[in-house]
Order: C-alpha cells, then structure tokens, then sequence
C-alpha cells in the first residue's frame, strides 16, 4: 500500500511479469483512478482508502488478504512503523518497508504517530532503519538488508529465514545504505 498510481510501485514486476496476484492499496482517488485503468488486466484488486494504525486490519480483511500473505510492502510516506505495529492478525513471510536514511544507522527515531499525516517531501517522516529493525525483531522478523538507493529495508519473518539469510542477525549498521543524493534531487525538484 501507498502505491500512488502503480507505475513505480515495487510490486508490479511481480504482477506483470512472475504471475503474482495481490491487492494495493492507495489514498489518492485520482491515483487509485489511474492504476485501474493502466492496471485492468492484471490480477490485483486496487482498493481506495486512507490507511492508517487504527484501520489497516479492517482494510486487510474488506480486501481478503490471506493470515500469512507472501509479501507485505509498506510505503506511506510517515506512519509506516505505527501501521506496521497495528498489523497483528496478519504475519506475512516478507515485509518491505521505506525508511529514512537521513537517520543514521545508529539513530532509534519515529517520527510521532499522527493519522492525517501527509508527507511534505521534507526530511522528517517515517522512521529509522534502527527503529524498523528493533519493531522488526519485536514481531519475530529479522532485518537481511536495504536496497541500492537507501529507500527500502527488507524484513523476512524468523522461522522462514533457513540458511539463506547469513547476515540476518548483523544490525542495522550492516545492512544501512546511505540514500542516493539522486533521489532526494527528484523530490526537491518537484517542490520547485
């Protein structure tokens, strides 16, 4: 969820390409607009609706998501940890999840829960990639690494993890990567 109107959503080689079905999930109807008419053919249920902590399982069961679904991806923008923490019922096997590389590796911040929260493309949003690790370990899920642009962590739960994940147990200081300067250049533009 939070997958504006599809078209750089993470999930969507999945759909298009690997034969995955799924649901996504957006705030923005004219977004949500958007990616039922460019994603009609595909095998997901596109759902209009404003997540939030208090919401999310309501959310989840209107859409029949599965109790232990493959993947979770969760990018909001803001409350990410907070509606993270609510998800209770529901133990994916995997859980991507945006953080803000302006903190440091070393750094437990969240930003406070706010459910009308609207990200306003400044640096104080979300939560840390420490933070996201130490809730990550609170459910039963183990930290095994961040993508190239410093964007997103990727969580795998704990009695899934085998011999395939050797440095699950290194921290957030292993796996943290930077974000690209490139990135937030975009964002800076948009706001000009």
């Amino acid at each position: 969820f939070g997958i504006e109107d599809g078209t750089e959503c993470c999930t969507r080689r999945l759909l298009e390409e690997d034969g995955w079905s799924g649901v996504w999930i957006e705030g923005s109807a004219e977004h949500v607009a958007h990616a039922r008419e460019r994603f009609a053919g595909l095998p997901v249920r596109i759902d209009h609706a404003f997540i939030d902590a208090e919401n999310i399982e309501s959310l989840f069961a209107r859409n029949g998501v599965p109790a232990e679904p493959d993947l979770l991806v969760i990018d909001i923008d803001g409350n990410d940890f907070w509606v993270w923490q609510a998800i209770r019922s529901y133990r994916p096997r995997a859980v991507v999840l945006e953080y803000n590389g302006a903190w440091g590796p070393g750094v437990d911040q969240v930003m406070p829960y706010n459910p009308a929260h609207r990200w306003d493309f400044s640096k104080h949003y979300g939560a840390s990639l420490a933070a996201l690790a130490r809730l990550g370990a609170e459910k039963g899920y183990a930290l095994v690494g961040c993508d190239t642009h410093g964007i997103n962590a990727y969580f795998v739960r704990r009695d899934l993890l085998g011999p395939h994940f050797p440095t699950a147990d290194a921290g957030p200081g292993y796996h943290y990567v930077r974000p690209k300067a490139l990135f937030f250049e975009r964002w800076r533009r948009l706001l000009d």
